[in-house]
């Protein structure tokens, strides 16, 4: 079977991008979801979206192969147009030229959930988003990340989320109120089956080359608000050691 995985052309492995399933974070209330994906009777798939409980949100993210670039969330696969982040971070390079004027800011990185945040079902996710609440929420800590990777060689972060997401008034929209997330390190893990399969991308501009100009992006839409959830359990077991 190993043998015909490419013979399209393509991978027909259920772990790969184009497989691997999600969770999403809903920036209008401030919350993950793990979306599964299950068969029903007539061979069609229907996603089904199951809330996380924000204060016992748990997962090994996998920082060191992180991916920044452009992305589209529309009706069907989403689009995007990604390199290194680290690369992009260290000014090594810079984003590739923006695709379409849909095409947002973003970030891809693949995590593993708790066992009890993945309920049984697949917890190894991708978590891809261009919500501006999410990003400002996850740049502190991927900071701490880089910054304390050298201590932990060969490892990588286990993240909960600290105290209530922090409400903002949205970018471009005057009544909306967005929640940024709060995440913290909590201690590190080997990586394990934890593997991320890069999604293709444009060729990834060198030093000398500027990024493409991109207009003041725009908060995710469509999404039910909710109130701040509870403050996290900090006592919580670490699953992953």
């Amino acid at each position: 079977m190993d043998s015909d995985a490419n013979i399209f052309g393509f991978s027909t492995d259920p772990q790969t991008a184009d497989f691997l399933p999600i969770i999403k974070y809903n920036a209008l209330a401030g919350n993950f979801s793990r979306v599964d994906r299950e068969p029903g009777s007539d061979g069609k798939f229907t996603s089904t979206a199951e809330i996380l409980p924000y204060d016992k949100f748990k997962a090994v993210f996998d920082f060191e192969n992180a991916e920044t670039g452009w992305l589209m969330f529309s009706v069907g696969a989403p689009s995007m147009v990604l390199v290194s982040l680290e690369e992009v971070t260290a000014q090594r390079t810079t984003l590739p030229p923006k695709p379409t004027n849909d095409h947002k800011k973003g970030v891809r990185v693949v995590v593993k959930l708790s066992p009890q945040n993945a309920g049984g079902k697949p917890p190894i996710r991708e978590l891809a988003s261009n919500a501006l609440a999410f990003l400002r929420g996850l740049a502190p800590v991927y900071r701490q990340y880089l910054n304390e990777r050298a201590a932990h060689p060969g490892m990588l972060p286990v993240l909960m989320l600290n105290g209530h997401p922090v409400a903002e008034k949205a970018v471009g929209r005057q009544s909306a109120t967005t929640f940024r997330p709060v995440f913290k390190i909590v201690s590190w893990t080997a990586r394990g089956d934890l593997k991320t399969p890069p999604r293709q991308t444009a060729a990834p501009a060198t030093n000398g080359a500027g990024a493409a100009a991109a207009p003041a992006e725009r908060p995710d839409t469509g999404a039910t608000r909710a109130a701040p959830p509870k403050q996290p359990d900090a006592n919580i077991a670490d699953d992953f050691g």
